[in-house]
């Protein structure tokens, strides 16, 4: 849908230019991760994996060393997220063959570039589209060290995830009020 929007706007405005980038992260034991790295194919232990750094900025989240490619077509989009899919962090466990051991973020962004009578006008937007790693019950699990401290850091974030989804449901409700 995102490709035909934007073909359809360059036909309609020769003028119309656009840019889209694709960026795809994992979470790991509160480590985030970059999927789409180069590095990243073939390593096999997870010390290997190139890391990315959090930090805050002035205009929000700044994530350094991670890798952001820019896309022409809905092909280069799907093979980036097919690449990144294939190099999360799964193991087997006793309720499925390969499960996820993290969440992981597939990020696409936008910028235009277009003519409104006679100005320019810049947008840009952003969607994140997340695979969150499944609830993991203990007295299912083959409890091995590693297994179990995965399944806490899994059940950790998304307890946090649930309390800023609470928050943010009681904010929209005190603006209602």
């Amino acid at each position: 849908m995102l490709f035909k929007e934007l073909k359809d706007r360059k036909t309609k405005n020769p003028q119309f230019q656009f840019k889209v980038r694709i960026s795809f992260t994992e979470i790991y034991k509160e480590t985030v991760y970059d999927l789409l790295h180069q590095q990243r194919e073939g390593q096999v232990s997870l010390e290997s994996y190139p890391t990315v750094q959090v930090m805050e900025g002035e205009d929000g989240i700044i994530l350094r060393n991670l890798s952001v490619y820019e896309i022409t077509t809905k092909e280069d989009a799907l093979k980036l997220f097919f690449l990144g899919n294939k190099n999360r962090i799964t193991t087997a466990t006793t309720m499925n063959n390969v499960s996820s051991r993290s969440h992981a973020i597939f990020t696409i962004a936008v910028d235009t570039e277009g003519r409104k009578g006679d100005r320019t006008v810049f947008t840009s937007g952003k969607i994140n589209l997340v695979d969150l790693a499944g609830s993991e019950r203990m007295y299912k699990m083959a409890n091995t060290k590693e297994a179990i401290t995965e399944a806490k850091s899994i059940n950790l974030s998304l307890h946090y995830l649930e309390q800023v989804i609470v928050c943010l449901r009681e904010q929209a409700n005190q603006m209602i009020r």
